[in-house]
């Protein structure tokens, strides 16, 4: 019998409020009282982690994370392959917590277990068992049995969610490149463990119609898993890329902590920035800089993110030496860039002179076209040599330092705070979000700029998109600077495309910035030849600016659990 002290049987849950506490002490009666479980919960509007939690709270052996959002299947169990692997686990099963895989039979699995095999519990080979009937039955078989054919897997069953994992398979298994979040994550998931050569074993099971609730699944993923499937197909003889173990370094999620951070795009690529400078994170270096991040995705919150391993040293340390030439160059062109975005935001604002705070203020073009609309403003910027120039040149009152502390500013009378195109040069937007709502009292407006990576252009230029920079460390989507928001006080007001002006060559420059060699090199050769007194507006969608409240129904954290390392 395998040693239960190194098996995790781990459940991913949405309103499994009925069943969730038989389930959990089933899988005690049948493995012991200290048996390890991890259950993924997306946020159930029934209560599924409340319950969890009171049972958590006296029994440590069980392991919560509630995620903020519905991510999917095979999202969550993506997060519990990695949850295994960083907590060094041998084994790790996956079930269902509907009850419709009966606990009883995890020993039966466990005992077929071994270093590179892959267990199956199965309902179609020899001695299974299903109480499907009808439509559901009928799709299953035939699911499966396509499955079987067009795959060329000689198994029965490939749909079920019931299995066993070598953890060291796992740690050599490249479980990012699953691209499916449907039901369809287990059939490609039996794909990659076929392809890279590890044993597949079934064991017959009884496979139970769901208890207390009825079936999840719509009809349009039946629809999709056969599309799915097909893509499968077509891709069946693609080698597996299998990195060695020392590649497999899980980084934590800046904003909700998790250990859950998989690449968004399967390149490979494992790469550090040792030998970045000052030089790569001034803001004229959207146009001039050819270093390529690589980007990974928190299964958990949803924030993509460049992960912290990437980087030798404090990122911070590189803003003090900032001299942005450029930028300064550029220095009118910015200002007609603020001038826009006033304009937009003049609505939300109260109709009087108002008291800024502006942090990343740079070399002072927002707070120049906040001075001759007659506000006062104070500007935070952590580049010496810009904050020089925005003080002893253009006689703004500036601070000197990184942000970092709200609390030296409260009270301090600000009607807004404002920051433009900072947030996502940060390592904790989340720690910077809730600094602001320590600075404004209630009613309080906060406007700010960023980059989206949900934007159609970016989805289009995908890892060529011009805005993936070192110095960008986060890239949103809106659901998740919404809920980061809503999370520390503040209610959404309007967003729109922040236009941003700027002269023909500098544009071009940034756009062919990842683009090929030979693309670059043309467009490049092009931009010595275009006037720079040609300046227009862009708005290509993929900067946005969010106007926001500050209000007093602050959601708390308490709602959301994460388990990481221990």
């Amino acid at each position: 019998m395998t040693d239960n002290k190194k098996v995790l049987v781990a459940t991913a849950t949405y309103n499994e409020a009925r069943n969730i506490s038989e389930f959990i002490e089933r899988v005690r009666l049948t493995l012991g009282e200290s048996q390890d479980m991890l259950i993924i919960d997306d946020n159930s509007p029934d209560g599924t982690s409340d319950i969890i939690r009171q049972i958590k709270a006296s029994d440590s052996h069980v392991h919560l994370i509630t995620r903020r959002f519905k991510n999917g299947l095979g999202s969550a169990h993506k997060m519990m392959k990695i949850y295994a692997i960083v907590n060094n686990y041998k084994y790790l099963v996956t079930m269902d917590a509907d009850l419709s895989h009966r606990p009883e039979e995890i020993p039966s699995l466990l005992a077929h277990s071994g270093e590179n095999v892959f267990v199956i519990g199965s309902r179609y080979t020899i001695g299974g068992k299903s109480d499907y009937v009808g439509f559901r039955k009928m799709v299953s078989r035939i699911g499966n049995k396509l499955a079987r054919i067009m795959l060329g897997i000689k198994l029965h069953e490939l749909t079920t969610s019931f299995r066993v994992f070598d953890v060291d398979t796992l740690k050599t298994a490249s479980i990012y490149r699953l691209n499916s979040n449907g039901y369809s994550y287990f059939v490609e998931t039996v794909s990659l463990m076929e392809k890279i050569g590890v044993r597949l074993l079934e064991v017959p099971i009884y496979f139970k119609d769901r208890k207390n609730d009825v079936s999840k699944i719509p009809k349009s993923q039946v629809i999709k898993s056969f599309v799915d499937l097909v893509s499968l197909a077509l891709r069946r003889n693609e080698k597996p890329l299998r990195p060695s173990l020392t590649k497999m370094r899980f980084s934590y999620c800046r904003s909700c902590g998790e250990y859950s951070l998989l690449p968004i795009w399967q390149d490979g690529r494992d790469e550090r920035f040792d030998e970045l400078t000052s030089d790569n994170f001034k803001c004229s270096s959207v146009q001039t800089g050819s270093k390529r991040p690589v980007l990974q995705e928190c299964l958990s919150c949803g924030l993509i993110q460049i992960p912290p391993a990437t980087y030798g040293s404090a990122v911070s340390d590189f803003y003090f030496d900032t001299d942005d030439e450029t930028y300064l160059e550029n220095f009118n062109v910015k200002m007609l860039t603020f001038k826009s975005a006033f304009k937009k935001i003049s609505r939300y604002l109260p109709k009087k002179k108002l008291k800024i705070l502006d942090i990343g203020s740079y070399y002072g073009a927002f707070i120049e076209v906040a001075k001759s609309e007659g506000h006062t403003v104070v500007g935070v910027e952590p580049s010496r040599v810009a904050a020089r120039y925005s003080s002893e040149v253009l006689g703004h009152n500036v601070i000197t330092d990184i942000f970092s502390k709200g609390s030296q500013f409260s009270g301090m009378g600000f009607d807004i705070v404002t920051s433009w195109d900072v947030i996502e040069h940060l390592e904790n937007p989340d720690d910077f979000i809730r600094e602001i709502s320590f600075i404004l009292e209630d009613g309080r407006i906060f406007v700010f700029s960023t980059i989206m990576i949900d934007s159609q252009i970016a989805k289009l230029l995908k890892k060529r998109w011009h805005w993936i920079l070192p110095m960008h460390l986060t890239y949103f989507s809106e659901r998740v600077i919404v809920d980061i928001l809503q999370r520390h006080g503040f209610e959404l007001l309007g967003s729109f495309n922040h236009t941003h002006y700027a002269s023909l060559p500098y544009a071009l420059k940034g756009v062919m910035k990842n683009m090929n060699p030979f693309v670059r090199s043309v467009g490049m050769f092009v931009s010595k030849y275009l006037p720079k007194s040609c300046v227009f507006p862009f708005a290509l969608g993929d900067v946005r600016l969010f106007i926001c409240k500050k209000v007093n129904n602050l959601r708390s954290d308490k709602n959301f659990d994460t388990e990481s390392v221990k």
